[in-house]
């Protein structure tokens, strides 16, 4: 799974809709250099709040088309790293984690600065302590895990009900600010996340591998909403909602959706297509897993023709702080 993650997070750098990544990765696998996300859960002390949530059913066609429900996934920290705002709620669509990512800068530079608190309400297991390096830790009376290992910083915590972690990319800040925030969270209030946005993806090849649905932005009055699909047989796919025009070359004219796209591949096969729909912008992107290097115009086009987004949601949240 540690190198579906690392791609789920190259292609999310790459693409206007970036979501921050992808699937979890047990704390246990926390030796690689690229850490994008440590396992956790939600502590029994908090009272959760519903997040629209995705459930999955097989299309006709052979895909998987993704619709709206309810989770109770919601909390918030009353401390953060000073600089640091909040420009993502995600989550997986079966419910086993969600996450919100804080960010000190560009949501979408490759170098961006961020940290991120995981929530995992079914996972009981203790968090891994076997890794070189790795530090016991107590968090609020919880037994925990820290581990440092440049550019990445991981913090897991179990609780009787399940498993918290904050974990990190290029973050100057070390263990005690990393258990301040996880001390500091607290139950939020009761304010769904809701997302109106359903696609069809193609089938999954790794049922284990969850897909994603989020909102993410820079600012509060130009959000993303956002399907990753990081499961299909031959890469990894995405629809996203701008509400404004991605800053992209035009590239090749395509037909969907009745009316012409823009595709565009980079150097890491990493393709897009950039398709108006009425005020706003659809973005699909591909990136390939294995040995694919064939252009996936087609499908991306198949895949935006699925596509229907109700109004982007009022984001107040994006760039607050506690």
């Amino acid at each position: 799974m540690n190198n579906i993650e690392d791609l789920i997070r190259d292609a999310l750098n790459h693409q206007a809709t970036q979501a921050p990544p992808a699937s979890s990765v047990h704390t246990r696998q926390a030796t690689r250099q690229r850490r994008w996300l440590v396992p956790t859960a939600i502590a029994a002390t908090m009272a959760a709040a519903a997040v629209v949530l995705y459930s999955v059913n097989h299309a006709p066609a052979g895909g998987v088309t993704v619709g709206t429900s309810e989770a109770p996934v919601d909390w918030s920290p009353t401390w953060m790293l000073p600089g640091f705002t909040e420009h993502n709620r995600s989550t997986a669509v079966d419910g086993s984690y969600a996450f919100t990512s804080w960010f000190a800068g560009p949501v979408d530079a490759r170098d961006s600065q961020w940290v991120r608190l995981n929530t995992y309400p079914r996972t009981k297991e203790p968090c891994d302590d076997s890794m070189d390096g790795a530090e016991r830790v107590t968090v609020a009376g919880n037994p925990g895990v820290w581990f440092a290992s440049s550019p990445s910083l991981s913090l897991c915590w179990s609780t009787p009900t399940g498993q918290f972690s904050l974990s990190s990319y290029n973050v100057l800040a070390g263990r005690s600010e990393f258990i301040r925030i996880a001390e500091s969270l607290r139950s939020a209030p009761r304010n769904p996340l809701h997302v109106p946005l359903t696609a069809t993806f193609p089938v999954s090849d790794h049922p284990g591998v969850p897909l994603l649905a989020g909102i993410k932005g820079d600012t509060p009055d130009a959000p993303t909403m956002y399907l990753t699909s990081t499961d299909t047989p031959d890469g990894i796919y995405s629809v996203g909602i701008c509400t404004t025009k991605p800053a992209d070359p035009l590239g090749t004219p395509v037909p969907t959706r009745n009316t012409t796209g823009w595709w565009t591949r980079d150097e890491h096969n990493f393709e897009k297509l950039t398709v108006p729909v009425d005020t706003r912008w659809l973005v699909v992107t591909y990136l390939p897993t294995g040995g694919h290097r064939d252009p996936h115009t087609e499908a991306l086009a198949q895949l935006a023709n699925t596509v229907v987004a109700g109004p982007t949601p009022a984001t107040p949240w994006i760039g607050g702080r506690p």
